[in-house]
Parts: C-alpha cells; sequence; structure tokens
C-alpha cells in the first residue's frame, strides 16, 4: 500500500513539474523584462520579452523532453509509423477538425450569443512574437499537455476508464475553466484522449494533437471559404 502510495504521489509530481516548464517561460520572461528593462519602450520591452521566452522555452522544451524520455513516456515510438496506424492518425485528425470546426461554428454563432460568453482559451498571438506563438501551439502544447493530461493521469489510476474521464474534464477545464466554451474542448479533449486510449502510446496522441494545431488555422479559413461562417 505503501509502495502505490509513492507510485501516484510520483507520477502527480512529475506531471505538475512538466506543467511548470510548459507555464514559466511566458511567466519568467515577463517578470525579467519588467525587472530589468522597464526604462525601455513598450516595443523594446516586448522585444526583449520574446528573447528571452524563447530561450527559456527552448531550454524548457529539451527539459521536458529528456524527463519524458526518461521515464519511458515514448516507448513503442517505432510502431507509431506503421502503414496502418499512420492511416488510422490521420482519420484522427481529420475527424477531429470537422468535429470541432461544427462545435466551435455552433458556440460562435448560437452558444456565445445565447449564454453571453466569448471567452477564448487559445494563446493571444497579438502579444508575443510569431515564433514563440507557433512554437508553443505547435510543439509545446502537443508535447506537454498530451504527457500531463494523458500519459501521467494514466499512471495514476489504474482504471484507464477513470483515467480517461479524468483526462478529458481536466483538459478541457484548464483551458477555459466554467464557461461555456468548456464542451467545445472537451470533445477535442475526448478525441486526444480516445487516440492515447487506444494503445497507451503517447507519441500516437502528442501527433494527433500536432496534426489539429498545425491544421486548425488553414483548415478553418477553407471551410469558410467554402462555407460561408465560423
Amino acid at each position: 500500500m505503501q509502495k502505490g502510495k509513492f507510485y501516484k504521489l510520483k507520477w502527480l509530481i512529475i506531471a505538475l513539474f512538466l506543467f511548470l516548464l510548459y507555464l514559466l517561460p511566458n511567466i519568467i520572461s515577463a517578470n525579467m523584462v519588467s525587472l530589468f528593462f522597464w526604462t525601455k519602450s513598450y516595443d523594446q520591452m516586448l522585444q526583449y520579452a520574446g528573447y528571452s521566452e524563447l530561450f527559456l522555452l527552448i531550454l524548457g522544451n529539451v527539459i521536458g523532453i529528456f524527463i519524458c524520455y526518461r521515464f519511458g513516456f515514448y516507448n513503442k515510438w517505432k510502431s507509431v509509423f506503421s502503414i496502418k496506424n499512420t492511416i488510422i492518425l490521420l482519420i484522427f485528425i481529420i475527424t477531429l477538425l470537422i468535429v470541432e470546426w461544427g462545435a466551435q461554428t455552433f458556440y460562435q454563432y448560437y452558444a456565445s450569443g445565447i449564454l453571453g460568453d466569448t471567452q477564448s482559451a487559445t494563446y493571444n498571438e497579438s502579444i508575443m512574437p510569431p515564433v514563440v506563438y507557433y512554437t508553443i501551439i505547435n510543439f509545446s502544447a502537443p508535447v506537454f499537455e498530451e504527457a500531463i493530461f494523458r500519459e501521467c493521469i494514466y499512471r495514476f489510476f489504474k482504471n484507464p476508464n477513470i483515467s480517461f474521464i479524468v483526462s478529458c474534464v481536466l483538459f478541457a477545464f484548464l483551458h477555459t475553466g466554467f464557461t461555456t466554451s468548456f464542451w467545445v474542448y472537451i470533445i477535442m479533449a475526448m478525441m486526444f484522449t480516445a487516440v492515447y486510449h487506444r494503445r497507451r502510446v503517447l507519441l500516437d496522441s502528442i501527433i494527433v494533437h500536432l496534426g489539429y494545431n498545425v491544421l486548425i488555422t488553414p483548415v478553418f479559413k477553407l471551410l469558410f471559404h467554402l462555407f460561408g461562417f465560423y
């Protein structure tokens, strides 16, 4: 029993540490700039913040990936790139994009207007350098979020069904809080978790998450052009 408690505590600590590595670059860079470069102009401060955040982001990614590797998060990686599995992951990405487009369209045009909730949980591209924004969205988010919300949670709970539910709810809640957009994110969370739940291979869900984040903007723009909404 005591060993089981330490086992659970280990995965909780790893999850929290990865979460800090994921969030700290933005927090540290903002405070460093405000502390040491407060005499500079606003544009110069943003530039320094961008440089420092990018450096800390890269450092955090390297440390995070090393930790995941050391604890066996990337086992079975070779099986990810089999033809059959690649096709299945592609189907997941396409399905997720279509489902999310429908869910977000409904939310934007109906739910947000009815319920008065227009909060967005995505990163604000306008207040950080593009290279930092796209590094976070297209690399850091898939790597860290999948390790935290899938691998660590599944190792923490013995029951995979409980892990599935906790993973989905925590992912959606930490992105949106108590807002109506929670229901949009819960759909996304269920898809990401289903990918991991299928084989318990972390790289599967990382690839689907990465593919979704990379393709969401061009695909949604294309769908807007074709159908005239969202």
